[in-house]
C-alpha cells in the first residue's frame, strides 16, 4: 500500500522565513508535519512498538484499541483505519465557543501584524547596517570624520527600531489567541524556463529563478480518518479495478480542514539582511572582524524570532464524531454537497492495495 500525501492549498505554496523549499522535497507539508511530529520505533521482535508524539495534538489516533495501517515514515496523517465491520469516518473538530472564534476579520488583524513585522524586521537590519558602517568608518579614521555624536544618534536609532521590533513581535504572537488558529509559512525556491511569449520581456528565451516566500493564516481545524470495513470491497461495482488504470485509484483516507484561510506573499527578510550587509561591508576596506560578528548575532536573533512564528497555534477544546460511511452514489453525493469546510491538507491512498488488503483479511477469517 502506498498514501501518497498531498497538500491541497486553496491558493499555491505560500512563508516569511527561508525554512523549507516548496518541491518534490515536500516543504509545505514538512512544515506542517515534520516540525510538529515525531515518531520512533522501539524492538524488532516481542511486540515492536511505536511512540509517537504531536506538538498540536493533530495524532489521529483517538483512543486506545484502534487498528490501523501505519508506516511512520509516512507520518501519522498517513494511517488508514481498519474497521472491524463497515466503513466509518473519524472526525475531529477544533470547536472554539462563538465569542472567540477567529474569522476573516480577525484573520486579516493577524496578517497586517504580520506583514508590519516583516517591515520592522527589515528597519531594523537597515539600522544595524547603518549603526556599523558608522562605528567602522570612525575606527578606521575614515573621511570625512565620524563624530560620537553621529554614533549616538545611530545607535538611539538603531535601539528604537530594535524595540519597535520587539513589542511588535510580541504584538504577533498575542493575536493568536483564538482557539483553533494557525499560522504556517513556507518558501519556494524554483528556476523556470522561458520561451518567447507575451509573458517574456528578455528575449527569446531565458530561465528564471524565483523565491518567494509567505505565510497561510488557518481558523477552524478538523481532521477526518477514513476507517476503511469489508464493505469497500464491493463498492464501485461498475468499476474495472483489474483495469491498466488501476494503479491510478486512489482514494482518501484522511484530511484536513479550516473554516477560513488567509494567504499572502512577503518579502525574503533574510535575504535582504545578507544584501544589505554585504553592501555596508564592501563600502570599507578591511571591515573590523569584531563588528561582522556582532551585526551577525544582533540580526540572528531579529530574523529567529521571525522564523519561529513558522508554525503556532492554538488548540484545544476538541470534540469527535463517528459518521458511518456509506458507498452508495446518493450518499456519496450528499456526503460532498454537505461539506462546506475548506480542505488544505488530504491523503490519498492507493484503491487497490486497500482493496487487496480487506480479500487478504476476508480470506484470512
Amino acid at each position: 500500500m502506498t498514501p501518497r500525501p498531498s497538500p491541497r492549498t486553496t491558493g499555491a505554496c505560500v512563508a516569511l522565513a527561508t525554512l523549507t523549499a516548496c518541491s518534490s522535497t515536500g516543504g509545505l507539508i514538512t512544515s506542517l508535519e515534520d516540525l510538529s511530529t515525531e515518531s520512533v520505533k522501539e524492538g524488532f521482535v516481542k511486540i515492536p512498538q511505536y511512540r509517537v508524539a504531536s506538538i498540536p495534538g493533530w495524532l489521529p489516533f483517538a483512543d486506545v484499541g484502534g487498528l490501523y495501517f501505519y508506516k511512520p515514515s509516512r507520518k501519522p496523517a498517513s494511517v488508514i483505519g481498519l474497521s472491524p465491520g463497515a466503513s466509518f469516518e473519524l472526525v475531529s473538530e477544533i470547536a472554539g465557543d462563538a465569542s472567540n472564534d477567529c474569522t476573516e476579520i480577525c484573520l486579516a488583524a493577524i496578517r497586517t501584524r504580520l506583514t508590519r513585522l516583516g517591515s520592522l524586521a527589515a528597519e531594523l537590519v537597515q539600522e544595524r547596517a547603518d549603526l556599523s558602517l558608522l562605528q567602522a568608518r570612525q575606527a578606521a579614521g575614515a573621511e570625512p570624520p565620524v563624530s560620537e555624536v553621529q554614533i549616538d544618534a545611530a545607535r538611539d536609532t538603531y535601539r528604537a527600531a530594535r524595540k519597535s521590533f520587539d513589542t511588535h513581535y510580541e504584538g504577533v504572537v498575542d493575536a493568536v489567541r483564538s482557539n483553533g488558529v494557525l499560522i504556517y509559512r513556507w518558501a519556494t525556491d524554483s528556476s523556470r524556463s522561458g520561451g518567447l511569449g507575451l509573458g517574456n520581456l528578455f528575449g527569446a528565451s531565458g530561465q528564471q529563478d524565483e523565491t518567494r516566500n509567505g505565510f497561510a493564516l488557518v481558523s477552524g481545524i478538523r481532521t477526518k480518518t477514513l476507517f476503511v470495513g469489508h464493505d469497500l470491497i464491493d463498492a464501485w461495482p461498475q468499476l474495472s479495478k483489474g483495469s491498466r488504470f488501476s494503479n491510478r485509484f486512489e482514494i482518501t483516507t484522511h484530511v484536513m480542514q479550516a473554516r477560513h484561510i488567509l494567504y499572502g506573499h512577503v518579502a525574503d527578510v533574510s535575504q535582504f539582511a545578507q544584501a544589505r550587509l554585504k553592501a555596508s561591508y564592501e563600502q570599507l576596506a578591511n571591515f573590523p572582524q569584531a563588528l561582522k560578528a556582532l551585526d551577525e548575532i544582533e540580526v540572528s536573533m531579529a530574523l529567529s524570532k521571525v522564523s519561529n512564528l513558522s508554525n503556532i497555534g492554538v488548540m484545544g477544546n476538541m470534540k469527535r464524531s463517528v459518521v458511518p460511511i456509506q458507498w452508495d452514489l446518493t450518499a456519496l453525493q450528499n456526503r460532498f454537497a454537505s461539506d462546506d469546510w475548506l480542505t488544505f491538507y488530504s491523503v490519498e491512498s492507493d484503491f487497490s492495495d486497500l482493496l487487496e488488503l480487506l480479500r487478504q483479511a476476508e480470506t484470512g477469517r
